[in-house]
């Protein structure tokens, strides 16, 4: 048997205070409650739930699915939504499996007709008329129907924030090697390059206004940047990095992400989740840096770190000259020149994830 536990005080008077009828079949029981006034620790809700439980059937079943839809603003008036409640429903999660080992389901809804949660659960009225097989299936697709749509989110957040890290490089880098090819050019007329044009002058001031010194005067700046990434990516811990999961969308990592959908789906988004490693230098199934000597990005943000601004030629040809060293080839992704062709790698495959993940209905 399933149960199905809606949480709102319109459909609790709506239903004979929480006594629908018919409120039970042999594929699901219906159970309507209230939110209690002045209580809003999200424990105090499994408890009112299992207590209902209780009451009604004597003792808990052995449910094989719970699917519980609550009112937001009844139940979790103080929670910014939607994203610290996602927090909220996997620790009501935890809570519920202290007293069942069946699958549980936890999703808030608003009302109003653009809520297709509300719009399902409003039906409660032609209840006798519709069934209740009929009524808890639209209200359970309603609400699992919104999981890819919260996780695809989740997903548009991470890839912003990691292409807000760096764009400015990007464009940096970019400045200074057409700084460069300007100089190239006033090689074969004789003219001084003004500091304009002056791509070490460039690089220099780059540095210079992104400095972050160690206590042992070393600059980690670049580093810093890819264990950032890292996190957004796989939670990677490193001293260097300047965030945690507050950063995180639910505190949800790019692999928390791919790492909760379904065995059939997850074979679909192998092959990607594998290249997004590689670009960012986590180790396959280790959660952990790859070694900076056996990643390319890493020893390019360590040349830039330790820069003096004298190395124009090290930096902008450093991704062709180590695709040239026979030991580095397998390091190197296809097509990856430059700086600018690594970025757009990364943003390649972080756009692929969320396209395949949107069109997948059944992740959890």
């Amino acid at each position: 048997m399933n149960a199905l536990v809606i949480i709102s005080e319109e459909i609790y008077s709506r239903t004979n205070e929480g006594k629908p009828a018919p409120d039970a079949n042999d594929e699901w029981k219906l159970i309507v409650l209230r939110a209690a006034k002045g209580r809003h620790a999200i424990e105090n809700i499994w408890n009112e739930c299992l207590s209902e439980i209780a009451k009604r059937v004597g003792t808990v079943p052995e449910f094989s699915k719970i699917y519980v839809v609550f009112h937001v603003s009844e139940v979790l008036p103080q929670i910014l939504w939607p994203r610290t409640t996602e927090d909220q429903y996997e620790s009501l999660q935890e809570h519920f499996r202290k007293f069942t080992d069946a699958r549980v389901c936890v999703c808030g809804f608003h009302t109003g007709q653009h809520s297709a949660i509300w719009t399902s659960v409003e039906s409660i009225d032609r209840l006798a008329e519709i069934g209740l097989s009929a009524f808890a299936m639209g209200v359970v697709n309603a609400a699992e129907n919104l999981g890819p749509r919260r996780k695809t989110e989740f997903i548009s957040i991470l890839k912003h924030r990691i292409a807000y890290l760096f764009i400015p490089m990007d464009l940096d880098l970019q400045g200074i090697s057409e700084a460069r090819n300007d100089e190239r050019g006033n090689e074969h007329t004789g003219s001084k390059p003004n500091r304009a044009e002056d791509s070490s002058a460039y690089l220099k001031d780059v540095l210079d206004s992104h400095r972050i010194l160690t206590r042992n005067g070393e600059n980690t700046h670049y580093l810093g940047k890819l264990a950032d990434l890292q996190y957004y990516v796989g939670k990677v811990p490193n001293k260097l990095c300047s965030i945690d999961d507050t950063h995180l969308p639910a505190g949800k990592s790019m692999l928390d992400l791919l790492q909760s959908v379904p065995l059939e789906a997850a074979s679909e988004l192998k092959g990607e989740g594998e290249t997004l490693l590689a670009l960012v230098g986590i180790g396959l199934g280790t959660a952990a840096p790859v070694a900076e000597d056996k990643s390319l990005i890493a020893r390019f943000m360590q040349l830039l770190d330790r820069s003096d601004g004298e190395n124009v030629d090290e930096i902008l040809d450093f991704f062709q000259a180590e695709h040239k060293l026979a030991s580095r080839k397998e390091e190197r992704p296809e097509g990856v020149d430059s700086f600018h062709d690594w970025f757009c790698a990364l943003m390649n495959a972080l756009d692929t994830i969320q396209q395949k993940y949107q069109v997948r209905k059944n992740v959890a």
